[in-house]
């Protein structure tokens, strides 16, 4: 798994994403880097042991543009019906 600073990341068996903030590298093994989330929790090596979703930060602005035009939609059909 490669992750980058601004990913967002969604935590096992957890529903809200989070931004990487910071990377710790430590050392020359990826798997004891740790990371720095956008709640302040710092997520224990190895990271991927943690981790059930990634989305690149243009992923993620994506999908939630998305949600809110569905969302949108709902609502003008709903209006429609009155």
């Amino acid at each position: 798994m490669i992750l980058f600073k601004g990913d967002f990341v969604r935590m096992t068996n957890e529903s809200q994403w989070l931004q990487i903030k910071e990377i710790h590298i430590n050392g020359f093994n990826p798997e004891n880097n740790t990371m720095t989330l956008s709640d302040g929790y710092v997520c224990p090596a190895p990271v991927e042991k943690y981790i059930d979703e990634v989305r690149s930060e243009n992923e993620h602005y994506e999908a939630i543009a998305d949600e809110v035009r569905a969302s949108d939609a709902v609502h003008h059909a709903e209006a429609a019906q009155y």
